[in-house]
């Protein structure tokens, strides 16, 4: 049984059928703070989040900085604390410290999601302007499933003015894959799909 852990934000990119148009800014996450590459050039680590906090100690209080992000190759969130001077103090990982996806990781996702050949299928026929949303987090239960804890996978629908959920994918990041491309359509949603889908080819002499 999956779960969906939480959505925690929404972003749009709107397009016709299958041509996207320029997505507004205001529209999705924040930039990374700092993106770290490997040899090949793929994502290694990225610096989701930071903020300056004052911990109270033996000695008194002391400040410290913070940053929380996501390493691609651990499979792992992280936290790191540093001096005011930035010099580290301690670094954290675990699959939970992972963080909120990022503008780059978002704009990635939708790629990815309009690539797949499943997604594409339930796109392709579509006769209004299409929107993409998309968020975190989204977890399976077991071990043995895809977008078990520390795979980064995301939430992406597609929607319609008089379609809600056209279609709707869990991304997972850590791979670049879709495990889930048909994730939880209800039968209404699908019944709208197919509905349209009979009078397009109507439409064309083919049923």
């Amino acid at each position: 049984m999956k779960k969906l852990i939480l959505l925690t934000f929404l972003v749009t990119l709107p397009a016709w059928s299958q041509q996207f148009e320029p997505y507004f800014e205001a529209d999705l996450p924040n930039p990374a703070i700092a993106i770290t590459k490997d040899d090949a050039g793929e994502w290694l680590e990225i610096t989701v989040n930071e903020w300056h906090d004052s911990v109270y100690t033996k000695t008194g209080n002391k400040h410290y900085i913070f940053q929380q992000g996501y390493n691609y190759k651990k499979k792992q969130g992280f936290i790191r604390t540093y001096t005011p001077e930035r010099e580290l103090v301690n670094e954290k990982y675990a699959a939970e410290y992972d963080g909120m996806v990022v503008r780059e990781e978002m704009l990635e996702g939708f790629e990815i999601f309009k690539k797949n050949p499943q997604v594409k299928a339930l796109l392709k026929n579509a006769e209004e302007p299409i929107t993409l949303h998309g968020g975190f987090n989204f977890e399976d239960d077991n071990k043995h499933e895809p977008c078990y804890k520390g795979n980064r996978c995301v939430h992406v629908f597609a929607s319609t003015p008089t379609i809600s959920v056209l279609a709707h994918a869990i991304v997972k990041l850590s791979d670049r894959s879709v495990p889930y491309p048909s994730y939880d359509i209800d039968e209404a949603t699908k019944a709208a799909i197919e509905q349209r889908r009979n009078r397009i080819l109507r439409k064309r002499g083919k049923l």
